[in-house]
């Protein structure tokens, strides 16, 4: 069965403790000493709990180093089906810094309502005769399942360089689709630093009338 795949780009404009001394400094000396090492102890554990609760964050820097295809293509088709399974690349990413990255998450942000995150792949464009824009799922010509996933390991781009390797999101029709995605993430090492990255990501789907 040959499936139609519509494809429409638009060109758009070019991501302090305190502690209180006062109560038990009218205490005997042992007193003062227990209750001081009580409280340096008490004080200790509250700075190690907050330090692991913020550490993530403060490791989750914004960052600049990827680019993905300019011109703001939206990716979309409308023959789809409830119940029907899709694949979309997100962007073919390229590394604009000085130093080596290892990419090791991609999310799409804002799904729009009628498509469910079914799971996430990587696959290389060597193999898959290109990056694959859209395809449904079970399509002869984008045999998804023969393909391996580079997704569970680091996949490192070097600088000033382009990736042979691109992330796909499979997703699911649930119900009729309102609105377009725009929006991806993806999360990259460098060094010791790690970063997230807002890129557009634009594609949909429309049922078939």
């Amino acid at each position: 069965m040959t499936t139609t795949v519509a494809t429409a780009i638009r060109r758009t404009g070019s991501w302090s403790f305190t502690t209180g001394f006062a109560a038990f400094m009218h205490k005997s000396p042992r007193a003062r000493r227990a209750r001081s090492t009580r409280t340096r102890g008490a004080a200790l554990l509250a700075l190690v709990a907050l330090s692991s609760c913020t550490s993530p964050q403060e490791n989750h820097s914004q960052g600049d180093a990827l680019a993905g295809p300019s011109g703001g293509a939206i990716v979309w088709n409308d023959h789809a089906k409830i119940g029907q399974s899709w694949w979309f690349a997100l962007p073919k990413l390229r590394n604009e810094s000085d130093s080596p990255v290892e990419l090791i998450d991609a999310r799409v942000l804002d799904l729009p309502k009628g498509l469910k995150v079914n799971r996430y792949a990587a696959f290389d464009s060597e193999e898959t005769r290109g990056v694959a824009l859209i395809f449904p799922d079970g399509d002869p010509q984008f045999p998804a399942a023969t393909y391996k996933d580079y997704s569970k390991q680091p996949i490192k781009l070097d600088p000033g360089k382009e990736n042979y390797i691109y992330h796909s999101v499979k997703v699911t029709v649930t119900g009729p689709v309102s609105g377009e995605a725009s929006t991806c993430r993806f999360t990259y090492t460098q060094g010791s630093d790690r970063f997230t990255q807002d890129l557009p990501c634009r594609f949909t789907l429309s049922l078939e009338k």
